[in-house]
């Protein structure tokens, strides 16, 4: 961390980190500093995320995921000596949500149900205020917010500074946010009433109106509809929310995508855990028709055999039936069946409904 004035901000390209924390001047408050690579489309997908974020503070403040939403304060381009990159000044946030895992490795249900709601409110934002799909939501883009007292988090972590000093050429994680921000600690494993998250890393986002931009979707998130090449729309994010939230919930990935598997294999465990693959949505698709018809008849032969999703969550972690039906719904293979950010919201009786 530095105190530095954006405005006489020097950076080498090759030695600055994506992130980095900075309090300038004029602001007189410490911001997080993202920090683009040169490149026309590092450029094209820093200067998209920019849009977003304009779109997000100028849409509808009164929205309950207006707050969920990470804020961008100002941009600006510097030109290093590998070219211009693009600079996104935001505020500070904490450590993403695998962050809890140092405290768990299993995050308790109380507190997914509370992250699982304050992500849907951002979505429901995204989605019907600002005409967005944000197609990256995982959890590496929700972040923990600090609270009030940013300032007081940051001064606190600068006089206690880790031994051996900062690397400059990483960024530089606010260790202390996490118990700063939501007051869980190993102690006091239920206090988790006040964490609150934002999400971040629009980049990857595109309009509702115009899903032409091509974009890639980390692979243990991205929504099957997206594998087979078939028409897709925001609830994409839904399916990514619903891998999330089971991957905080389980302590391991919903649907495991190693380094080196296929998109046969991926979608092979994807209808083994909540298929059968609709054939209406096989049938839009571009890409691997055989490959899914031919796994749904295998999988339907040997189906008394196979250990589904509901099967895992009821009986190897001993998920109650509404947390159960609520993470279905959100990993539904139909896209015209899988329910939006509002109704998992408003539904009453629902894991994340408006009681949660």
């Amino acid at each position: 961390m530095a105190r530095i004035n954006l405005d006489q901000l020097s950076l080498l390209s090759h030695h600055t980190p994506p992130f980095t924390s900075c309090s300038p001047s004029r602001l007189d408050r410490h911001v997080s500093l993202k920090i683009s690579k040169s490149g026309k489309l590092f450029t094209e997908a820093a200067e998209a995320e920019i849009q977003f974020h304009e779109r997000t503070s100028s849409a509808n403040p009164a929205h309950p995921g207006h707050g969920h939403i990470a804020s961008l304060f100002r941009h600006f381009k510097h030109e290093g000596p590998n070219g211009t990159h693009v600079c996104s000044v935001f505020e500070v946030l904490g450590e993403t949500v695998t962050a809890l895992r140092k405290l768990y490795k299993k995050v308790p249900p109380p507190i997914v149900q509370k992250i699982g709601r304050q992500i849907l409110l951002g979505l429901d934002f995204l989605h019907r205020e600002c005409g967005n799909v944000h197609r990256n939501l995982e959890p590496g883009n929700v972040l923990i917010s600090i609270g009030e007292d940013v300032e007081g988090v940051i001064r606190s972590e600068l006089k206690n500074p880790p031994q051996g000093g900062y690397n400059t050429k990483t960024s530089i994680p606010l260790k202390s946010t996490l118990a700063a921000s939501s007051g869980i600690s190993q102690a006091d494993d239920y206090d988790y009433s006040n964490i609150t998250v934002k999400i971040a890393g629009l980049s990857c986002g595109t309009w509702i109106s115009n899903r032409s931009r091509e974009g890639i979707v980390c692979r243990p998130y991205r929504s099957p509809e997206l594998f087979i090449g078939a028409p897709w729309d925001q609830r994409v994010d839904i399916w990514g929310a619903g891998c999330t939230l089971g991957q905080l919930l389980t302590g391991e990935f919903v649907f495991e995508a190693y380094l080196y598997i296929s998109e046969e294999e991926y979608m092979l465990q994807v209808i083994e855990l909540v298929g059968p693959y609709p054939i209406e949505v096989l049938k839009s698709g571009k890409y691997l028709r055989n490959e899914i018809t031919r796994m749904n008849k295998i999988i339907s032969e040997n189906r008394y055999n196979v250990f589904n999703l509901e099967d895992r969550f009821r009986f190897q972690h001993r998920f109650d039936k509404k947390l159960t039906q609520c993470i279905l719904r959100m990993l539904e293979l139909d896209p015209s069946k899988r329910w939006e950010a509002k109704q998992l919201l408003d539904e009453k009786a629902g894991w994340l409904g408006p009681d949660k």
